[in-house]
Order: structure tokens, then C-alpha cells, then sequence
């Protein structure tokens, strides 16, 4: 009698757990559903949405808000974003890394200040600076143009990446280099041949946060940038999906958002996929440290 309570408990333990992993599961999927229904239908009001519109078909189905993104300077504000965020990636990780291995293992005056620094000013959004940095750059003429705009990206990402590299270098033994130095590889060949290779997720993961926040910011480039021929992919889905269409000024053309919005995520994908083994082992460290 008692086997037959546990089993029943096992069971019931194990489908409320089903249960409530698949509302969890589609309340993760809904959004992006969602979003791909849309960019696929004739929708272009939130207010004129219903709940048949939630349900695919065939009468609904169009490609005209694909159509009109392309027909838009999509192709320009692409490369103007990866222009961007390729240079704010390269820019923060040479100097967020090469700042982390300073900090790990050179004996610098003042050195744990330094770093109680870096760590305080993590804590401040980087859009508190924006006023005082748009004054500055204009000063110097850095308004405009892709070397102020990666400068401001890359400072803002190499803070805190140093601060992360500082603290994954801490767990690799330096005795790794020692050895390597000890078979007669010079330091700065032992940095690249072992520092360098282990330390990779943490590279990838500064990468991705470099990338994606160059890519996906709208409150900066919003004020440092005034030409249309430097305008980002942010910039442009707000010209697309607010300013053009058929919607009235201020209103939201809810079918091209959204296949904006998706064809706008391909490129952060494809660096998900693509890193995806280094990015693992960061969030596998990261939480068991």
C-alpha cells in the first residue's frame, strides 16, 4: 500500500513539474512566435490585434513588411552597425584583456585601489555620462564620426571587462607560464600560448558584450549621431518603424518592427552559434566560482 502512495506521489510530483516547465517554456517562446507572426502578416497597429491574429494563416500571410525594410537603407545601416561594433570589439577586448593580465599578474603600485575603482564604477550606467561626453567630443570634433562613437563604446565595455579578466586570469596558475618560460618560450610568447588560449571564454564573452552594446544602443548614437549616412541599425528602425509607413507619426508599424527587428538579429545569432562552446564555459565558470 505504501509502494503504491509513493508511486503515486512520483507521478504526481513529476507532472506538476512538466506542467509547470511547459508554461515556463512557452511563456519563453510566445515573444519570438510573436514577433516571427508578425513581420509575416498584414498587421500594422497593435490596436488592430486580436486573437485570431495569434493563430497562422495562409489569408494573413504577406511579405510586404520584408519588402518595405529592404526597399528601406537597411543594407547601409547594416554596415554603418557592424563598422561599429567590430571596431568597439576589437578596440575593448585588446585593452579590457591586456588591462586584466596587468592587473592579475604585474605588481602595481596601488593596484587593489585600482581595482576596488574599476569595480565601484561598474556599478554606473553608462548613459549618466552621455551629456558631458556629447560637449566633449564636440569640442574636439568627435561627433559624427566612427572614432568617437568606438572610443565612447569600447571605454564603457573595457571597464568592466578588465575587472572580468582580472578575475578569470586569477584562476589560471601561473606556474603555466612559468613552465612554458622554463622550456624556453619567452614571456611574451608564453602570454599568447597559454595565457591567451585559456583565457578564451572570457575573450568571447567581453567580445559578445562589446558587440551587442555597440549594436543595439540607441541612447548614445541617438545623440551623437545627426547623419543620415552614418545611421545604425537602431537609428534606421526607428526611421522605418515610426516615421515611415502607413502608420500616422509617433505610431509603431507593428509588421515592420517586427521583421525589422528579426533580420536585425541575425548577426547576434550567428555570433551565439558560433562562439556558443566558449560562451558555455564562461557561464559554466562564472557560476561555480
Amino acid at each position: 500500500m505504501n509502494i503504491n502512495k509513493y508511486k503515486v506521489f512520483d507521478i504526481l510530483r513529476w507532472t506538476i513539474s512538466y506542467i509547470i516547465i511547459g508554461i515556463v517554456i512557452l511563456f519563453a517562446i510566445f515573444p519570438l512566435y510573436y514577433i516571427v507572426l508578425t513581420s509575416f502578416s498584414k498587421l500594422s497597429s497593435i490596436a488592430d490585434l486580436t486573437v485570431s491574429d495569434l493563430i497562422p494563416s495562409l489569408s494573413n500571410f504577406t511579405f510586404s513588411a520584408y519588402q518595405y525594410v529592404f526597399h528601406s537603407q537597411f543594407i547601409m545601416w547594416l554596415r554603418n552597425s557592424l563598422i561599429l561594433s567590430v571596431g568597439t570589439l576589437a578596440v575593448a577586448v585588446t585593452v579590457a584583456f591586456i588591462s586584466g593580465v596587468a592587473l592579475a599578474r604585474l605588481n602595481i603600485a596601488g593596484k587593489k585601489s585600482l581595482i576596488v575603482f574599476l569595480y565601484i564604477l561598474t556599478f554606473f550606467p553608462f548613459t549618466s555620462i552621455v551629456i558631458p561626453l556629447f560637449l566633449s567630443f564636440s569640442t574636439l570634433g568627435l561627433t559624427n564620426n566612427y572614432l568617437g562613437l568606438i572610443a565612447i563604446y569600447a571605454s564603457g565595455t573595457a571597464i568592466f571587462g578588465a575587472y572580468m579578466s582580472k578575475i578569470f586570469i586569477d584562476s589560471i596558475p601561473k606556474e603555466y607560464e612559468e613552465a612554458a618560460m622554463i622550456d624556453g618560450q619567452s614571456r611574451f610568447k608564453a602570454f599568447f600560448t597559454i595565457l591567451f588560449r585559456i583565457a578564451r571564454p572570457v575573450i568571447v564573452f567581453i567580445a559578445l558584450l562589446a558587440f551587442i552594446g555597440a549594436y543595439t544602443d540607441y541612447a548614445v548614437i541617438n545623440v551623437f549621431v545627426s547623419k543620415g549616412s552614418l545611421y545604425t541599425l537602431m537609428l534606421g528602425l526607428y526611421h522605418v518603424s515610426a516615421l515611415g509607413g502607413t502608420s500616422a507619426v509617433g505610431a509603431v508599424n507593428l509588421n515592420v518592427f517586427s521583421a525589422f527587428s528579426l533580420l536585425m538579429g541575425l548577426p547576434i545569432l550567428a555570433f551565439y552559434i558560433i562562439f556558443q562552446k566558449y560562451l558555455t564555459q564562461m557561464y559554466t565558470m562564472s557560476g561555480t566560482k
